[in-house]
Order: structure tokens, then C-alpha cells, then sequence
């Protein structure tokens, strides 16, 4: 059954699903670790400061209009029909489990936790120390106390560390919130944050219904699915698609869409506007930190898309819908 478990590990729809070997897997490792060492050295986490804009709430806002503004990576405040929520809420420096372990953030993020609108309700998509940051979960818990909807198997995690208003959705599953209603659906991916629990909870999509649809996939790699979640719930008004961390291909094809594949997705699901996200924040895998963005432009144009589909817009700026 589609969303299920077996010996307590879950797994993604296509039996052709193969992670990357260990071999290969190590050898990535290696060279993140060289080129951190080099980018270090000349300074790149400057590379976008500025694009940063003074004060990202400034300017008229369009009211009675749902709008989502881009914090950073995969961090997207929306607010939609009355409510405003979170994906993947990212604020910290690292993403690892410790202070100073794991990918450094180059470029910070738009807002700070304290000046956020009270927020709804979060949606965590897997995870990964870069989609799930306990010290941000933590600080929006502890001031707002908004509902957290996450993968099977994850809620015991939140539960752990005190954050009980949390709720697993499973793939094709609905839940109601306010005057919206929520929905996990399938993506292409896996999750770990440990040795010991590679697998041990689900990772999805979300699908977030209203007068207007909106729709997030979290990290994912092409698959059949993406044409069935458009068939039960597009079109979508609003899609936030992965664009970055695709290089190198024998290593990330599997779990991470390229630019030209996002496109692919914005399709199958019959999106309307596309905000592109994941990609300038953190250095995680090896092409050029400005080439997500040329390639989605080329790729676009060569489509023939119309002007105002595709949205790249600066980190802290925000879109409407």
C-alpha cells in the first residue's frame, strides 16, 4: 500500500528506486568537504549579500491577496485565506546537528524568527538538517505554538524534544485547517539524521487548498506521481519548486529535480505560478551557485512560457497569488 512502512522503513513509490552506491556516496563527501575548504578561502558567503533587500516587509502589499515571501532555501512564508504558515522553516547558521557541523549558510535569512506574523501552522516536508532545524521549530513552538504537520513516523521526534501540537499526514491524506485544507502527498526522497534511523520516518509534499491551491514538493526526484497529484488536486495557483543541489547527476538525480525538471513538475501538476526556491542559501552540492536560476531562464524561454510564470525573485522578497 502506497505510503506504507515495511520492517519499519519506509520507501518511495517506484521499485526502481536505488540510493546512491556507498562508494560513490563517500566520494561526494570528500569533495564537499575540498570545496568548503576553497570557498572559505575566498570569501564566498558574500556571494549574495546584495541581493538581500533593506527591509522585506516594506512596500504596499496587495491586500486581499494571498502573497509568500521567500525567507531563504526552502523557507516560504505564506499567507493564504486568513492563515499564515511556514515551509520547512530554516533560521539557523549550519545545518547539522551540531553549532558548527554541516553545510554553512551563506546567505542569512530574510526575516528573523521575532519579526514573523503569528504563525498557523508549519509544514515539515523530511528530516534533513536543512528542512528540519530543531532550533527554529523550537523558537516558533515556543512563541506561537502552531500546529506542526509532518511524515509518517516523524511526529515522535517533535514529541521528544516537547513539541506536542504536532500531526502526521500520510501520502493522499487530507486535514482541515481553518478555512484550508492541507494534504501530504508522495515525493521521491529519504530521510536520516543519524546512524541509526535512515528511513525510519516519511518524507512528502504538501498540497495546501483554499480559495486558491497552493503547493510545495520538499527535496524530490522526477517521478510518475507528480501527473496524479495534478490530476486529484491542481491546478496550483502557487508552486515553491526545488531548483538547486542537483550536481553531480550519478549522485543526486535520484532525490533531487534540476532545473529543467522542475519545469517538467510545474506541468504535471498544472502550476500556474512557480516561486523558485532551494538554491543561494547553503552550499550543498557542487554547481555554481548562480547556475539554478540561468538554467531555469533558458529552459523557460525555450518552452515558450509566458512572462510572470517563473518567478526567481530575491531572498526576502515577496510574490502574490
Amino acid at each position: 500500500m502506497e505510503g506504507m512502512h515495511r520492517a519499519k522503513t519506509f520507501k518511495n513509490l517506484d521499485p526502481a528506486y536505488r540510493s546512491p552506491g556507498r562508494h560513490a556516496a563517500w566520494r561526494f563527501v570528500l569533495r564537499r568537504i575540498s570545496r568548503r575548504l576553497s570557498l572559505k578561502m575566498v570569501g564566498v558567503e558574500n556571494l549574495l549579500a546584495d541581493a538581500m533587500p533593506e527591509n522585506p516587509w516594506a512596500g504596499h502589499h496587495e491586500p486581499g491577496k494571498n502573497r509568500a515571501t521567500w525567507v531563504g532555501h526552502s523557507t516560504v512564508l505564506c499567507s493564504q485565506d486568513g492563515s499564515h504558515y511556514l515551509t520547512d522553516p530554516m533560521f539557523s547558521d549550519h545545518a547539522g546537528p551540531f553549532r558548527y557541523m554541516g553545510p554553512r549558510r551563506y546567505t542569512p535569512p530574510a526575516l528573523r524568527l521575532e519579526s514573523l506574523p503569528k504563525i498557523d501552522f508549519v509544514l515539515i516536508s523530511h528530516s534533513h538538517y536543512d528542512h528540519l532545524d530543531l532550533k527554529s521549530v523550537r523558537a516558533i513552538s515556543r512563541r506561537d505554538d502552531p500546529l506542526f504537520l509532518v511524515p509518517e513516523g516523524l511526529g515522535r521526534w517533535f514529541r521528544a524534544r516537547k513539541i506536542g501540537n504536532v500531526v502526521e499526514v500520510p501520502w493522499w491524506k487530507e486535514y482541515r485547517i481553518g478555512q484550508l485544507t492541507v494534504i501530504g502527498v508522495p515525493s521521491q526522497h529519504y530521510s536520516v539524521r543519524t546512524l541509526w534511523d535512515r528511513n525510519k520516518s516519511h518524507w512528502c509534499g504538501w498540497v495546501v487548498k483554499g480559495e486558491k491551491t497552493f503547493y510545495y514538493p520538499g527535496d524530490t526526484g522526477y517521478g510518475h506521481f507528480f501527473k496524479r497529484i495534478g490530476e486529484k488536486f491542481g491546478p496550483m495557483d502557487l508552486a515553491a519548486m526545488p531548483i538547486g543541489a542537483y550536481a553531480p547527476q550519478v549522485t543526486i538525480k535520484s532525490n533531487h529535480i534540476n532545473p529543467e525538471e522542475a519545469l517538467d513538475v510545474l506541468s504535471d501538476v498544472g502550476g500556474r505560478k512557480m516561486l523558485a526556491v532551494h538554491w543561494g542559501t547553503f552550499d550543498l552540492t557542487e554547481e555554481p551557485f548562480d547556475e539554478p536560476p540561468l538554467r531555469l531562464a533558458a529552459e523557460a524561454n525555450r518552452r515558450g512560457l509566458k512572462e510572470g510564470m517563473v518567478n526567481v525573485i530575491r531572498i526576502g522578497e515577496t510574490i502574490y497569488w
